[in-house]
């Protein structure tokens, strides 16, 4: 299935790569301008705009009703049945709409989850390298041999855990730039990627299957085939996203916003929500 997820993310890496430069923040700004366009599409569609406009109607005159005769409390009474009925048929007549809008939003956050999520490292930044393989793995098999290029340094000896068919290195960030990882087992030669300090955004991805890059002859008991090493994790730090001094998550900028927009844009576009 790794194609289908690539395929559904490269729309989103070709669009954000144009504003790979710009502030995290206005970015995440015309996405969710983006989102808010498209759900006033969808319901300008897949709704029943004159229902919806009859519907909100009948709320306000229940609304209206209340302030008009609070003093009788049998109209009162009546008023408010009429409100919960009105809201209902509401509910009813948007629930097409955002069945339709859910899967195309979901779809929006798996692109973004890469770009807002995480951050690459900063120069001298510390972080550990894991590499999974296929089970079974058993003591007596060579763990997987860790090299890199100039731009980063391997820190420690390997951490074995055979338990969750996994082995840890804590690596530091030297220079700025896209550096290689290699892995290293008896039959396998693989390679990760790990972004330094990149001043252009792009997406970052803590789990990745790595890249094969051939085959190798070596000592000890190998893995048990020649895709051993399932997938590398890079555990890079959590991006932070600071909006008028405070931090915020970059999911509740997206929704809020979006339907922020959606809302301004809606007479413009002539659609009842």
């Amino acid at each position: 299935m790794d194609w289908l997820y690539s395929a559904l993310l490269k729309p989103f890496d070709w669009m954000l790569s144009l504003f790979g430069s710009f502030h995290p923040l206005l970015v995440l700004v015309l996405a969710s301008l983006f989102a808010g366009v498209v759900l006033l599409l969808v319901f300008a569609r897949f709704s029943d705009q004159e229902a919806l406009r009859t519907a909100k109607d009948r709320v306000r005159a229940h609304l209206l009703e209340l302030r008009l005769f609070g003093h009788d409390p049998r109209l009162v009474w009546a008023a408010e049945k009429n409100i919960v009925r009105a809201n209902l048929l509401y509910l009813r007549l948007i629930l097409k709409p955002l069945v339709i809008t859910l899967p195309i939003f979901a779809w929006m956050l798996l692109g973004l989850y890469g770009w807002f999520e995480f951050r690459p490292l900063a120069r001298g930044e510390a972080v550990v390298v894991s590499a999974f393989m296929a089970p079974p793995v058993t003591a007596r098999m060579r763990a997987p041999d860790l090299t890199t290029d100039e731009g980063l340094q391997v820190e420690t000896p390997v951490l074995r855990i055979d338990q969750e068919h996994r082995c840890d290195w804590r690596i530091r960030a030297l220079q700025a730039g896209e550096h290689r990882l290699v892995l290293s087992t008896g039959t396998q030669r693989v390679e990760r990627t790990v972004a330094v300090g990149v001043v252009r955004r792009s997406r970052v991805s803590r789990s990745a299957r790595p890249r094969p890059l051939g085959v190798t002859a070596g000592g000890g008991d190998p893995l048990p085939d020649a895709r051993a090493i399932e997938r590398v994790e890079v555990d890079y730090p959590r991006a932070r996203l600071t909006v008028l001094g405070f931090e915020v998550g970059w999911v509740t900028v997206f929704v809020v916003l979006s339907v922020a927009f959606s809302f301004l844009l809606k007479r413009p576009f002539g659609v009842t929500l």
